[in-house]
């Protein structure tokens, strides 16, 4: 991951941390009212609040980490391996390059793993393929084990 990345995470989650005290200021919540019910359900709102808050801060948190700890991902033969536990006559790779500040690798990068794999399987070309940037493809349907 790109350290500017990382550091804008970091910086909305010190804004946030650093904004959730003047909750209790009414900065975010609407103002007490001078009877006692309107004290209570002002004190439920701040209550849902502040256990919003932390579940939210929990949710960022195991999103980063698995942001950074599963980036690294790459190759292996899971795609080929895929293909052939699902008898799949034909096969399309998808989202390579969709999130590109997710990762270190090249944008071609996937693309040509994927041409290894596919020649290591001793698939041909149109059994297992990646669309290009921007290709669009009608796949004609076939009945099981029926080659086009």
């Amino acid at each position: 991951m790109r350290p500017r990345l990382i550091l804008l995470l970091l910086a909305a989650l010190a804004a946030a941390l650093v904004l959730a005290p003047a909750a209790s200021a009414d900065l975010f919540t609407p103002e007490s009212g001078p009877t006692q019910n309107a004290q209570d359900i002002d004190t439920l709102y701040k209550i849902t609040l502040y256990v919003g808050i932390v579940i939210f801060l929990l949710v960022e948190c195991v999103l980063v980490y698995s942001l950074i700890k599963f980036r690294a991902r790459r190759g292996g033969p899971e795609a080929a391996q895929i293909r052939s536990d699902l008898r799949a006559a034909r096969a399309i790779g998808m989202h390579w390059g969709t999130f590109e500040n997710l990762t270190d690798e090249p944008l071609d990068e996937p693309p040509a793993l994927l041409a290894a794999q596919r020649a290591q399987a001793g698939l041909a070309p149109d059994e297992f393929d990646v669309m290009k940037i921007g290709e669009t493809r009608r796949i004609i349907p076939t009945r099981q084990g029926e080659k086009r």
